[in-house]
């Protein structure tokens, strides 16, 4: 920074030779005076390099929150997706279910193929279906809509899949509603 005094003091001291006491106290005022401007404008900077900083915080804040809203509707609208899916494998299966008990054979192997394939379609998107007959209820997967009573068939058993549940890359979407064998002792 510019010493404002010396500078004052080289410019009288080579132009005026005899000192004048009026003179020098307004050259003190002056230097007081551009020296208290020379301490507010640093102050003013560090104060706006602050302020600076706390911008640049807000903005990358702002940004980040601009991300999660991103990310949420993505996830959003997955679900909207993954639910429509579902809704047209149920179809699917109604559709297949009907061709099992009602058409022929030549129909229900048509009926088949295309169950299948969308069946591996929904497995290669992480869609899969909860819909394993013959196996031991599992809560977490299994939803009870009945009951039978077969001997032939083991205890807590699921006998008749009602409706397919589904996983979403292993998260469940929709338990299977099921009818599980429950024999009375």
């Amino acid at each position: 920074m510019i010493d404002f005094e010396k500078e004052l003091q080289k410019l009288t001291a080579e132009s005026e030779p005899k000192k004048d006491e009026g003179f020098f106290n307004i050259k003190n005022e002056v230097c007081q005076v551009l020296q208290t401007q020379n301490e507010l404008v640093s102050k003013l900077l560090k104060k706006q390099g602050a302020a600076s900083i706390q911008v640049e915080e807000m903005y990358a804040i702002m940004e980040e929150q601009n991300q999660e809203d991103q990310l949420q509707e993505l996830e959003s609208r997955q679900q909207v997706l993954i639910q429509a899916l579902i809704k047209a494998a149920d179809l699917m299966e109604d559709l297949y279910i009907y061709y099992k008990e009602h058409y022929d054979e030549a129909m229900i192997v048509q009926a088949q193929m295309m169950w299948n394939t969308l069946c591996k379609e929904l497995s290669q998107a992480g869609l899969s279906r909860i819909a394993d007959e013959n196996t031991p209820y599992n809560l977490q997967l299994n939803s009870i809509s009945g009951v039978a009573s077969d001997t032939n068939d083991p205890d807590g058993f699921v006998v008749k899949v009602l409706k397919s549940g589904y996983l979403y890359n292993g998260k469940v979407i929709r338990k299977s509603e099921v009818i599980v064998n429950k024999l009375h002792s």
